[in-house]
């Protein structure tokens, strides 16, 4: 079976005082304890987990709270009258965030040099 790393990122802006973050979803049995995010930044909290190819349905718990990832692929009607976040994870899903880091960290080193030469 092919488990790919996806990567879930909840922005810290939304709850600024949030103490414990979670995803949770069918792929954890909906359980809060099982994947604790980190605050990985100012600006986010962030965890990793591995993932069959598919539809991920999933909400994040913060602080006992459910809330919607804003930068989903999709919702899905939970029929209690709310929603479920989605992502769809494909198989070169851990090839694209690989790409992501190294260019985002190069882009900042390069911005660093260009002020030091000035």
């Amino acid at each position: 079976m092919t488990i790919v790393p996806v990567t879930f990122r909840f922005p810290v802006h939304l709850a600024p005082a949030a103490r414990n973050v979670s995803v949770i979803g069918s792929f954890n049995g909906w359980n809060p304890d099982a994947h604790r995010m980190r605050r990985a930044t100012d600006e986010e909290w962030a965890i990793s987990v591995y993932l069959p190819p598919g539809r991920a349905v999933y909400l994040f718990c913060v602080d006992g709270a459910m809330c919607l990832d804003p930068e989903d692929e999709g919702r899905l009607p939970n029929g209690w009258g709310s929603e479920y976040s989605v992502r769809h994870v494909v198989a070169g899903e851990a090839l694209r965030d690989q790409h992501r880091t190294p260019l985002r960290r190069f882009s900042e080193q390069a911005v660093a040099m260009v002020g030091r030469t000035r």
